[in-house]
């Protein structure tokens, strides 16, 4: 590692690794922030040589430091354009292939979600999010117990059992894509050997599971959220103000005949 070239290759390709896309989601008021090109997007870097320094004094001292780049800091601030508040993250990165991502400002990446969606797995879902990085086996089991509740509360009629069966159940019930998003969420943390009694945190427990796996539990859990009770609510207040319109227009029709 010996010119700025070589540095600037070696960020350029960490964060292509890291940041395998090129926005974040505005925890603040939910838009899409670019991060490259974007004069609100700041990053700096933490080591023992400095104790806080900008992209291209962290350079330098690399290329007097080699064998001491890591372990380091990286501390990003993103301003939003539509709601002004600042998301600040960090990443403790120990080497270029191990990272932890940590969130500072919201605290929580946990999106929000109002009272018609079930408190507990709210709450649920909001721990997976916390522990995802820290411990992605709780994070999944959570989720896990998290998607079993949402299909409780949704079809309080499925025969109980494990995840497996309750999902069985759904076939015919959900749309496809809902139904594979349920069937991808099982097969995490699945040993495969006896299907039929997966699911249980006994099996979780014997095995990896990477951050990765966990976040991709956690977007699962989101988007069952978003199609089982954000989108039906907005639907039925929609339709409600369209009723409430058409009966001042026409106040002696009948729209259900």
């Amino acid at each position: 590692m010996s010119s700025n070239q070589d540095i600037d290759e070696l960020f350029d390709q960490i964060d292509k690794e890291r940041f395998n896309k090129t926005t974040i989601l505005c925890k603040y008021c939910g838009v899409t922030i670019p991060l490259s090109n974007n004069s609100g997007h700041k990053k700096y870097f933490m080591n023992r040589f400095s104790a806080q320094t900008d992209f291209d004094r962290f350079k330098q001292l690399i290329i007097h430091n080699q064998n001491s780049l890591y372990p380091y800091i990286e501390i990003h601030f993103v301003k939003c354009a539509t709601c002004f508040n600042t998301t600040i993250f960090s990443y403790l990165v120990s080497s270029e292939t191990d990272s932890k991502k940590f969130s500072m400002q919201p605290i929580s990446e946990a999106k929000g979600y109002p009272d018609y969606v079930p408190a507990e797995q709210v709450q649920d879902y909001s721990e997976s999010v916390a522990i995802a990085e820290l411990s992605p086996r709780a994070s999944l089991t959570l989720s896990r117990r998290c998607a079993q509740g949402l299909i409780r509360h949704k079809f309080p009629d499925v025969k109980q059992g494990n995840l497996f069966s309750e999902i069985k159940q759904l076939k015919t019930r959900v749309s496809q894509s809902e139904y594979r998003a349920l069937n991808s969420l099982r097969h995490l943390g699945n040993t495969g050997a006896h299907p039929e009694k997966e699911n249980s945190e006994f099996e979780i427990n014997k095995i990896e599971v990477s951050s990765e796996e966990a976040q991709h539990a956690i977007t699962i859990i989101e988007f069952l959220i978003k199609k089982w009770f954000v989108e039906p609510h907005d639907d039925e207040m929609a339709i409600k103000t369209i009723m409430e319109d058409a009966h001042k227009l026409k106040p002696d029709v009948n729209l259900d005949e």
